[in-house]
């Protein structure tokens, strides 16, 4: 049971991972590219989600945590 157990989650989880993220939008100034992933949209009405992906070309502190 274990062996199969063991058999069924690498089966499962050794699905390749990727996303194609396309630019949206860019500003110099701040020093952001926003890039969104169009395979996680998702509508429900009114409302659409979806993955957006921030690069930060300097440092951003935020509450004290530092990251890019």
């Amino acid at each position: 049971m274990t062996r199969l157990l063991l058999i069924t989650l690498l089966v499962l989880s050794s699905e390749p991972a990727s996303a194609e993220w396309l630019w949206a939008s860019a500003n110099d100034l701040v020093g952001v590219t926003i890039y969104i992933d169009p395979d996680t949209i998702r509508r429900n009405g009114a409302l659409v989600t979806l993955w957006q992906l921030y690069d930060y070309k300097a440092l951003q502190t935020v509450a004290g945590n530092c990251f890019l």
